[in-house]
């Protein structure tokens, strides 16, 4: 059984560390009113018997200015680490998320509430080792209340890193970025970087920002699922830029196997040896995917860089005014 263990505000100093873990058998959650970090947290899953979790709750204003440790274990099975924001937050720090693959095991960085965060350091979610014996996620989780449509906002000038370190070896899971619906539109800020390698999916993105694919071994997939009032489902804005850098490259499409819209009124950018490719279906435990989705290439908007396009039949590509 769970036991949850609820306090008031927390306040870490610059010069302290607090380490969160478990000892005993059973899975346990402490909940606290707010955050205040200066220092540091650790907060990890303890492998001492298999199907447990750890977590971290904050209900109100959360303010990181130091760094918060989010690993996950590899010890035993379908072991779990949480930490959960409640409302908006700050984080003017670094928050990294890791898991090192193991069996089922997970490490989740839950948003349960607000409209908006205010990211001007780094979050990293990082999926590492070389085990391929079962589905292993780090993943950072928009969960927030959804009535017909809901819409949230990564704000800030700071940058939300996804990170796979073997690929080669690990062929099951992935960092992953994900809401918890398909009626959800995140927007990436305007001074904002989503970048790395890894699935962005599971909402629709408005991007104001910046996205770059960066990965040699495994692609940035950015996958959409809902359709706003105005029929779009992904789109990049005039001030939006999305650039495929590493060799894996940079896939855009839907994360199911229904045709889907790419709405670009701004940048799109394959570098050398890079390219953009348009797909559907691509899932969080394997690359493969069926090809193809419909894009509408909205006048004013660039296709720059020596790189590649691969769009594939049947793909619809028009512009209009």
């Amino acid at each position: 059984t769970a036991t949850t263990y609820t306090y008031g505000a927390l306040e870490v100093d610059g010069a302290d560390t607090l380490n969160m873990t478990k000892s005993v058998k059973g899975s346990a959650e402490s909940k606290f009113l707010s955050l205040l970090n200066n220092g540091t947290i650790n907060i990890k899953a303890h492998g001492n018997d298999n199907a447990q979790s750890t977590g971290l709750s904050f209900c109100e204003e959360v303010v990181n200015n130091g760094m918060i440790n989010l690993n996950g274990s590899s010890a035993r099975n379908r072991t779990t680490a949480k930490l959960n924001f409640e409302s908006n937050f700050v984080n003017k720090g670094k928050i990294a998320i890791v898991q090192i693959a193991g069996d089922r095991n997970n490490v989740n960085f839950n948003i349960k509430g607000g409209v908006k965060g205010e990211n001007n350091g780094e979050i990293v979610v990082s999926l590492e080792g070389t085990r391929s014996d079962g589905s292993n996620y780090a993943r950072m989780l928009i969960d927030i209340p959804v009535v017909k449509v809901a819409y949230y906002t990564l704000g800030g000038n700071g940058v939300i890193e996804l990170l796979e370190n073997d690929r080669s070896n690990n062929l099951s899971g992935m960092p992953v970025l994900s809401g918890s619906s398909a009626q959800m539109i995140v927007t990436n800020g305007i001074n904002h970087t989503i970048m790395g390698s890894g699935n962005v999916d599971k909402f629709s993105l408005v991007n104001e920002g910046l996205v770059v694919a960066t990965g040699d071994n495994l692609r940035l997939s950015v996958q959409h699922t809902y359709r706003d009032a105005n029929g779009q489902t992904m789109i990049n804005t005039v001030n939006g830029r999305m650039v495929a850098v590493g060799a894996a490259g940079l896939y855009l499409g839907a994360s199911t196997d229904k045709n889907s819209q790419f709405f670009n009124y701004g940048l799109l950018e394959a570098r050398h040896g890079s390219f953009i490719e348009f797909r559907k279906g691509v899932t969080e435990s394997n690359s493969k995917s069926k090809i193809s989705t419909s894009v509408a290439a909205k006048w004013g908007g660039r296709w720059a860089g020596s790189g590649e396009f691969r769009m594939f039949r049947p793909l619809a590509l028009t512009q209009e005014s």
